[in-house]
């Protein structure tokens, strides 16, 4: 199909889930991460957002900032540019490594939209991508009371040949399995499943 007829049939459809209309290079980089956290798509440069078909001026310099945006993003995204005449396809594959994200943040495309990621979705994301294992995630514990077995820890000090005196947090802290925020120890489910009076109650 000309290419022509094709930028007619995306124009008047509209941008969606998988399609953005972009006629400058700024903000391009969110909308990259955006479609590769998601299942993918098109961004055609050179569309207004009515869908006009306003165009760019191809070029080698052109396609080269274009590259650099997508270097930039971080993982650093492989895009394919595929030339309309006037206007560019930046072709954006589903991520392979989520999640991606750029200077301006995490984005995930939700319809015709990019929405940028809170500090909480990121984070479920990640859990989501496997990016982040089971027990390295924290536990909410509750502060009235110890939810570590002492005497699991001071036979693991054995084990190792550390002093019985060793405190428990510095010990949990220096092997990874606990980080200190605001004052207030977080044990990772790791701690809570080895070290904890009950881990049964930690789902595994």
């Amino acid at each position: 199909m000309p290419g022509k007829d094709i930028l007619k049939i995306v124009s008047a459809e509209g941008e969606g889930q998988k399609v953005e209309f972009k006629v400058k290079l700024s903000g391009l980089a969110k909308e990259m991460v955006a479609f590769a956290n998601a299942s993918g798509g098109s961004i055609f440069l050179g569309i207004a957002d009515d869908g006009q078909i306003v165009g760019v001026a191809d070029s080698n310099r052109l396609r080269s900032q274009i590259q650099d945006i997508a270097n930039n993003c971080d993982p650093r995204l492989p895009v394919r540019l595929v030339s309309h005449r006037s206007v560019i396809e930046i072709v954006v594959l589903e991520g392979t490594d989520k999640p991606y994200n750029c200077n301006e943040g995490f984005f995930l495309r939700i319809g015709p939209n990019s929405q940028q990621l809170t500090r909480d979705e990121i984070l479920r994301f990640a859990i989501r991508s496997n990016k982040v294992r089971f027990d390295e995630q924290f536990e909410t514990t509750d502060d009235s009371e110890d939810p570590l077995d002492n005497d699991k820890i001071t036979q693991f000090l054995l084990k190792r040949g550390l002093p019985e005196r060793t405190i428990a947090s510095d010990l949990l802290i220096n092997i990874g399995l606990a980080q200190k925020q605001q004052n207030r120890l977080l044990l990772t489910r790791a701690a809570l499943l080895f070290f904890g009076r009950d881990p049964q109650r930690h789902p595994g």
